[in-house]
């Protein structure tokens, strides 16, 4: 059974039926089979859901068994969210009570970068500070960036994810445990060569000149291929950025339009302590 609650609707009989529409529509973006939430994207658009845009998922669950006082704590979640939500500056704030939890959609035209998973996770923090009932015990699940429509499906998956793999009031999915797992995999001699391998012909550059390259490239996947993020996080015009990522590809014989070459070199670039 899906509940629904908007954001909005604690705005105000005038506000509450498009708050309403949304939500609704916003739990089937997220619930319904893949095609069918694609052919909902116009009408998401038409309702102002930003979708394209970048977004972080905040999954909240009550602690506690289901039946109806639990869904009455959703519902006030949703209300005391949809006041607070209204107080928050920054990013765009939607939300849908799905199941047997609120899902809280945060969205930003552009990529927030490095620094998005520390904001996410502080403003996760102030909300269920501000929205939690003297007693009631919460959860919040709290997902990666990601960005557009199948990027909004796999932040709610991954806060649900977040949830499972913690017991924490306050869980993040993030990629400390990848971080950690390349560490460990980076000790062998045998992940050590194979990382020099694919990296070889631009750490026979040398000194300062590899270390630049290496830090471009791994800004550059690290940004799913946007020039312009990876040019504001290393202190470079785009277009250098542009220039660099096509020297790179010439050096290494490599196609980054090809997912699996991209991953390859991303992990190996984050191994490496690019």
């Amino acid at each position: 059974m899906l509940r629904l609650a908007a954001l909005a609707a604690a705005a105000g009989p005038a506000d509450e039926l498009p708050g309403r529409s949304r939500a609704q529509l916003l739990t089937e973006l997220l619930v319904a089979p893949e095609k069918q939430a694609q052919e909902l994207a116009p009408r998401a658009r038409a309702l102002g859901l930003p979708i394209d845009d970048w977004h972080v998922v905040l999954r909240l669950e009550p602690v506690m068994d289901e039946g109806p006082e639990r869904y009455a704590l959703l519902d006030t979640l949703a209300s005391r969210t949809a006041r607070a939500a209204r107080e928050l500056v920054g990013p765009s704030w939607n939300g849908a009570i799905a199941g047997d939890a609120l899902v809280v959609v945060r969205s930003r035209p552009r990529d927030p970068g490095r620094a998005g998973p520390r904001e996410a996770v502080r403003d996760a923090a102030r909300l269920m500070e501000r929205v939690r009932p003297a007693g009631a015990r919460l959860r919040c699940g709290v997902s990666t960036a990601h960005q557009g429509l199948l990027g909004l499906r796999t932040c709610a998956s991954e806060a649900r994810t977040a949830l499972r793999r913690s017991s924490a009031p306050l869980a993040t999915y993030d990629l400390a445990g990848l971080d950690r797992m390349l560490e460990e995999w980076y000790a062998s001699d045998a992940a050590q060569q194979a990382v020099r391998d694919l990296l070889q012909p631009v750490l026979d550059l040398g000194g300062e000149r590899a270390r630049h390259l290496l830090a471009i490239l791994r800004a550059y996947l690290d940004h799913h291929g946007s020039p312009a993020r990876a040019a504001e996080e290393v202190h470079l015009h785009r277009n250098a950025v542009s220039r660099n990522i096509r020297r790179i590809e010439t050096l290494l014989q490599a196609d980054l339009d090809d997912p699996q070459q991209r991953l390859a070199l991303q992990l190996a670039c984050r191994a490496a302590g690019a």
